[in-house]
């Protein structure tokens, strides 16, 4: 083996490896794009949950508020008619 071949084995393994490191970066970038297209998928899911939790919130206390009001008009309304009666 002459120094020819063993320069022509080097350039060989060197580019073979310099093939595998820019495959392995593209493997790499495209995971790093899918895991971040899933992220954003599970982000606008919980983000989507929330918002109908709050809207539901919001509506069953908005529910007991008028219920409350109701309930303390009523209570005045009652107060005055004892009041006026005495």
């Amino acid at each position: 083996m002459d120094g020819g071949e063993r320069k022509g084995d080097f350039s060989t393994v060197l580019k073979d490896l310099i093939d595998y490191e820019k495959k392995a970066r593209e493997r790499i970038e495209r995971e790093k794009k899918r895991l971040k297209s899933e992220l954003e998928f599970e982000k606008m899911k919980i983000t989507e949950k929330l918002n109908r939790e709050f809207e539901e919130t919001e509506k069953r206390l908005r529910s007991e508020f008028e219920e409350f009001e109701r309930k303390m008009k009523a209570e005045e309304e009652d107060m005055r008619k004892r009041m006026e009666k005495k």
